[in-house]
């Protein structure tokens, strides 16, 4: 069976690590920085989602960025401050992850279009190329000389 995205499997492994590691810390308590967090989420709860008192007022926001605390503060009143936290940490995690795949599989789709350029049209050639087992159109800059050539 061929995985048409290995790199999805991969990202999905380390979301499901990532999950694991987030049930087995569950009871962990919250230490420095997150109680700063915490207590930044309740005070814009407070304010009824609005972050700028909560900005205005240094003791409220504790002299950080809450913009962390402002994201997280729905899910710290439907869940408590603990797992609010957690669960906001854990969900951006999972964005920035799904974000690099994105930015990384990107990168595969500029090179597939420039191999087609020089007439490297099989799949199973395009791979070779990709994994530099061939010894056509191997580097960005030759592409881009060749592209600028038959302009």
């Amino acid at each position: 069976m061929e995985l048409r995205h290995p790199a999805l499997l991969h990202l999905i492994s380390i979301a499901l690590l990532g999950l694991a590691t987030v049930w087995v810390d569950r009871e962990q308590p919250l230490v420095r920085n997150s109680l700063v967090y915490a207590r930044a989420s309740r005070h814009v709860i407070a304010h009824a989602y609005n972050p700028a008192p909560v900005v205005a007022d240094s003791r409220l926001s504790y002299d950080k960025p809450i913009g962390f605390a402002w994201l997280a503060a729905p899910l710290v009143k439907a869940l408590g401050a603990h797992a609010g936290l957690v669960a906001s940490s854990f969900a951006g995690t999972i964005a920035y992850l799904l974000a690099a795949w994105y930015f990384a599989t990107s990168f595969r789709w500029i090179a597939v279009s420039c191999l087609r350029s020089f007439g490297v049209a099989r799949r199973a050639e395009m791979s070779r190329v990709l994994e530099g087992r061939s010894t056509k159109a191997t580097t960005s800059s030759r592409c881009r000389v060749e592209s600028l050539r038959r302009s």
